[in-house]
C-alpha cells in the first residue's frame, strides 16, 4: 500500500464518521456509568446529630473533670420554680461550648455515655445523688430517649417543658 492509498483510507468519510460515532458512544457510556453509580445526596432536613457510643474493651482514658460554675439565679421560662426536681425540664448551660457528659452512674468514675451540647433540654427523672463533691441528676433526652444518664447540676437551668 502506498502513501496515497493510505491517506485516502484515513480521509475516507466513512472512516471519519465511524470514528466520531465510536467516540460519542464511548462518551455516552462513560456518562451513563458515572450517573448510575453516583452516590445519593444526603437528605436535607432538621435532623439532630446523634452519637452512639459502642463499648469495646480498650485502654482506659482519663477524661478531665468538669469545672463547676456558680449560677447565681437560674433563668427560667414559664412557671417553673427554678429548683431542680424530678419531673422538671432543664437546659444545659455554662459548659463553655465543651458540652456536658451524661454518665451511666453518678460520680466522676461513671462511664460516659454521651456528651450533650449547650442549650439541649432534658427531663429530670431521678436524683439528687451526691458523689465526688457534686449533685447528680438522672436526665432523659426530650427528642431522643436513648440519650439518658447522670450529670452534675452545676450545668443545668430549670425551664418550662418543650
Amino acid at each position: 500500500m502506498d502513501l496515497r492509498n493510505l491517506v485516502r483510507w484515513y480521509v475516507n468519510p466513512v472512516v471519519i464518521g465511524g470514528t466520531i460515532l465510536l467516540a460519542l458512544t464511548l462518551l455516552f457510556i462513560s456518562f451513563f456509568i458515572v450517573w448510575v453509580t453516583r452516590p445519593e445526596p444526603a437528605p436535607v432536613g432538621h435532623a439532630t446529630p446523634v452519637m452512639h457510643v459502642i463499648n469495646i474493651p480498650t485502654a482506659t482514658i482519663a477524661l478531665p473533670t468538669p469545672t463547676p460554675t456558680t449560677v447565681t439565679t437560674p433563668a427560667t421560662l414559664g412557671p417553673s420554680s427554678g429548683t431542680i426536681t424530678v419531673g422538671n425540664y432543664v437546659r444545659i448551660v455554662g459548659t463553655g461550648g465543651d458540652g456536658l457528659r451524661l454518665r451511666v452512674n453518678p460520680g466522676l468514675d461513671g462511664q460516659v455515655r454521651f456528651i450533650v451540647f449547650e442549650g439541649e433540654i432534658f427531663l429530670i427523672q431521678d436524683g439528687p445523688q451526691e458523689a465526688d463533691g457534686f449533685v447528680w441528676w438522672h436526665m432523659l433526652g426530650t427528642e431522643d430517649e436513648t440519650r439518658r444518664g447522670w450529670s452534675v447540676s452545676d450545668y443545668m437551668e430549670v425551664v418550662q417543658g418543650p
